[in-house]
């Protein structure tokens, strides 16, 4: 279960949706987890037809490349 500030919750399993917070919640509960979070940012275009279906990466260099559904391309 969970202990919350308005009391416990009881549980068989427990889980967490906290993107880039996992660590520092998981550390909360005692737990250490053998990841790192890392502040990203991004770029978005306007809208554009559809040009990339997938995600491009250059890793040496950080980058990335995507389009969203409304037609954005995503640098970052």
């Amino acid at each position: 279960g969970v202990e919350t500030s308005r009391g416990r919750i009881g549980a068989g399993k427990v889980g967490m949706a906290v993107a880039g917070s996992s660590s520092r919640v998981a550390a909360m509960a005692g737990l250490r987890l053998p990841i790192e979070s890392h502040v990203l940012q991004a770029f978005v275009s306007e809208s554009l037809k559809p040009i990339i279906d997938t995600i491009l990466t250059f890793g040496m260099g950080h980058f990335y490349i995507s389009q969203s559904d409304k037609g954005g391309l995503v640098y970052g």
